[in-house]
């Protein structure tokens, strides 16, 4: 498997940075119109797992870190919207 298949860690990281690349933490958590629910545990879980496949990669600091500050701002976001002390925690780690 090379770096330009598609099913490469770096691919399929550049393919979940571009699906949430226009998502924030919402000031106003009554006006968030993002993922919710199971749909953002899942892209969260996504991220996690894309990120594991990165960490032993040489050469894919960069990508990993992008990676890890996505997967913060969307933690926080579940934070806001559902007060898991879990989120928060992680976020501040990842953020």
């Amino acid at each position: 498997m090379t770096d330009a298949s598609h099913d490469s860690p770096p691919a399929r990281a550049e393919a979940v940075l571009a699906r949430v690349t226009d998502l924030d933490v919402p000031v106003l958590v009554g006006e968030y119109d993002g993922p919710h629910g199971p749909a953002l545990d899942a892209l969260c879980d996504e991220l996690g797992s894309v990120a594991e496949e990165l960490r032993p990669l040489a050469g894919q600091e960069g990508l990993l870190a992008r990676v890890e500050a996505r997967l913060g701002l969307l933690t926080a976001t579940r934070y806001a919207l559902v007060q898991r002390d879990a989120d928060r925690c992680r976020a501040r780690e990842l953020l």
